[in-house]
């Protein structure tokens, strides 16, 4: 009997000689595992665009006023007292504007980076770059009464030309800060003009047709030559403004103004062509027949809060088809994300009012922002990454 303990010997101490050496560290995956990968994929694909992401950055105190978010993500607050900049992040106050609290002939807009004011008495307008919060002061080439509109992005002023018929030719002035500049005559007469709300175009009214009713006659005329771009357009009677519902595109009330439905036109603002027409519930108002009103910058979607009966409706409409879409309570006005069907709204429950990015496309909102129980309308970044709420 030995005492020597038995080897135990381990397979691979032997090695088979049929065994095949290393193989690549590449293989040809299984159905089932590109099934599974196909469907990580998605999920992950469907959670970033259905769930945004978005967080809180700050909250700081501003006075009482409208409020833009500005492309370089600083905040402009401004009423007729005062223009104040803030770092959008931290708060801080980049530069004030104290203006002229006793008069409210003034005249303030905002286009881009810069935020223009016209005094209703004084020859001095104020530029403030919204980046760097500069000031820069210009002459304003005419009398501050003639002054009908003002753009920011040139500088520049519509002002009533020497014709002072009924309707009268006006001049385009452009703003510089010690030089007096040839005006450039609009080739178009009219009784309202009004900017686009980028400055590009300009839209003018004059009453003065043979059309029947309240119908007027539009010309869409370069914001920076004075020259006519379209054929004029057949519209009723309201403030040219009103009509430039964003800087894409222009919506005409035709027909039904004051009554139970209203027809409007559809232009872009860019050819002065028309590409839709849509019918829908009237407001009563003979002014503001749409009431506040919203459209995506491809034009394909229409919303607006209407007032039907004691409360306020978020009404949407598709302008190819003339369908509405939504019809839901709220008590914002409409604001679409640029380049997108999104819009930044309310959402009302018994118990909450939530803030939401929704789209008219699905059924449960993008993503629930906050709840607080009131707010002022809200302001998009241009690139719809960042958003300001004024509480």
């Amino acid at each position: 009997m030995s005492l020597t303990s038995p080897v135990n010997l381990l397979e691979y101490s032997n090695p088979s000689p049929d065994a095949g050496g290393w193989r690549s560290i590449f293989f040809k995956p299984s159905s089932r595992t590109l099934l599974l990968a196909l469907l990580t994929i998605a999920a992950t694909t469907w959670l970033t665009l259905r769930h945004e992401p978005w967080r809180h950055l700050s909250t700081f105190p501003i006075a009482d006023g409208q409020i833009t978010l500005t492309a370089s993500g600083n905040l402009l607050s401004f009423s007729h007292d005062w223009a104040d900049l803030y770092d959008g992040v931290t708060g801080r106050t980049i530069n004030s504007i104290l203006l002229n609290a006793n008069f409210s002939g003034d005249r303030m807009v905002q286009s881009g980076d810069q935020f223009l004011v016209v005094p209703g008495n004084s020859t001095v307008a104020i530029l403030m770059d919204l980046r760097s919060g500069s000031i820069q002061h210009l002459q304003v080439p005419v009398n501050p009464k003639d002054v009908k509109a003002i753009a920011a992005g040139p500088p520049r002023v519509l002002a009533a030309g020497a014709d002072r018929r009924f309707a009268s030719f006006y001049e385009l002035h452009q703003l510089l800060p010690n030089a007096a500049t040839q005006p450039t005559r609009l080739q178009a007469e009219a009784w309202w003009v009004d900017f686009s709300p980028d400055g590009r175009r300009i839209l003018t009214l004059d009453p003065r047709t043979d059309l029947p009713g309240r119908a007027a006659k539009l010309t869409l005329v370069d914001g920076i030559s004075g020259q006519i771009i379209a054929e004029p357009i057949t519209g009723e009677v309201t403030h040219p403004g009103n009509c430039f519902v964003s800087p894409n595109w222009l919506v005409v009330s035709t027909s039904g103004v004051g009554g139970k439905s209203v027809n409007f036109d559809v232009y872009s603002a860019t050819t002065g062509r028309r590409t839709h027409a849509i019918q829908i519930p009237g407001t009563g108002s003979r002014m503001m027949p749409m009431g506040p009103i919203a459209i995506s910058d491809d034009g394909r979607l229409m919303a607006r809060s209407a007032l039907t009966g004691p409360t306020i409706t978020l009404q949407i409409f598709d302008t190819i088809s003339g369908a509405q879409v939504i019809s839901r309570p709220t008590r914002l006005p409409p604001t679409f994300f640029p380049d997108s069907h999104r819009l930044l709204t309310d959402l009302i429950t018994p118990t909450s009012r939530h803030l939401v990015v929704t789209d008219p496309a699905q059924e449960q909102p993008l993503a629930v922002l906050t709840d607080i129980p009131s707010y002022g309308k809200p302001s998009i970044r241009a690139d719809g990454q960042m958003i300001a709420l004024k509480l």
